[in-house]
Formats: structure tokens, sequence, C-alpha cells
């Protein structure tokens, strides 16, 4: 989530216009988290988290084409960020939710700590990355490069083996999902998920 500030706060040249973007994020965030929460719990969360990566590969898309499309490029920017928010907010609980779903039980502990390292070590790949190529790529070589990062991690996502959402028989424990052994998350789902937080 580095890329997309940057480049607000050098289009609009005044380092204010990013706080009140951020602040009026802030606010819709605020009202959009019940809904977020009953439409998680309502749909298939692997569908949910393949929808809203398409979403984010078709934003970065408009903003590849929007350096020569869109008069206005600063608002093409703030829609970016707003959406984006929205994004991390579906992503983060819907995972949370997909990994119960997944993974055996009694193995829960571990994947929190793995998943940590995940997250660590691509805040710090996304952020080297922009230190390095922000200042030598043009915007529109830095957006077609996070298309296909996301493009990669929406592949890798539809790779996972959760097929839909099956409602279990309490009654009959032989009706529960299939489990899927740690080792699954320290290779496929690993590299999904750093691939998918690298853009950010």
């Amino acid at each position: 989530m580095y890329l997309i500030p940057w480049y607000i706060s050098n289009t609009a040249g005044e380092p204010a216009f990013l706080a009140t973007t951020a602040m009026f994020s802030a606010i819709l965030l605020l009202f959009l988290t019940p809904v977020i929460g009953k439409f998680i719990d309502s749909l298939n969360r692997k569908s949910i988290l393949i929808f809203i990566t398409v979403i984010i590969l078709v934003l970065f898309l408009f903003l590849f084409l929007s350096d020569d499309g869109v008069s206005n490029r600063l608002y093409a920017l703030i829609c970016a960020y707003v959406f984006i928010q929205i994004y991390f907010a579906i992503f983060y609980i819907t995972r949370q939710g997909f990994i119960k779903d997944v993974f055996m039980e009694n193995e829960l502990y571990r994947i929190n700590a793995i998943l940590e390292i995940e997250s660590q070590s691509s805040t710090l790949l996304a952020a080297s990355l922009i230190i390095l190529f922000a200042s030598s790529l043009t915007s529109t070589d830095i957006f077609i490069l996070l298309a296909g990062m996301a493009f990669i991690s929406l592949i890798m996502l539809m790779l996972i083996p959760y097929a839909s959402k099956i409602i279990t028989d309490r009654n009959n424990p032989q009706h529960s999902r299939p489990k899927l052994p740690l080792s699954f998350l320290k290779t496929d789902l690993f590299c999904y998920m750093a691939m998918g937080a690298i853009p950010f």
C-alpha cells in the first residue's frame, strides 16, 4: 500500500490532500465494515477472494491505461486508494475464515505464525521495490507490473483445492470438508499470499 499514496502525494503536491483522502477512506470503511462481515459470511470464501483479486487486477489495468485515457489522473489514483482499502478490509477477514475452513484445527496456531512471516516479508519486499524502482520506472511500467502480479495471485488462488461452501451436518462428521496439511501453506498458499500482498 505504498505505491498509490506515493503517487497521490506527488501528483497533488500537497501532503494534506493525501491525509484528507485517507480520512475519507477510513470513514467509508467504518460504515462498510458491518456490511462486509455479512457479505463474507453469506458467500463462498474462495469465490470472494477470487472476485476481489479480479477487481484489483482490473483496477491496475485501468491505472495502466489512465496515463493516456484519463484527463485527471489524480482522481483515478484517489479511486484506486479507496478501492484498495476496501480490498484489504474484505481480504483479511475472508482470509481468516478461509484458513479455518481449509486447514486442520490442530495446525491453526502454526499457520498464524507462518502468515505473519509472509506478511512482514511481503511488506519488506514491496517497500524495497518502491525504493529501488519508483524513481527509475514510469507509473505505466509499475502499474502493468502490479497487474501481472495480481494475475499470478489470481491463478494461484484458483488452484487451491477449495471448491464450494459446504454446510456440514454436526451429527455426521463424515460430511465435513476435507482439510489440507500445513505443508500446503508452506508452498502454494504461501506463494499466493506473498504475491498477492506485493502490489500493495
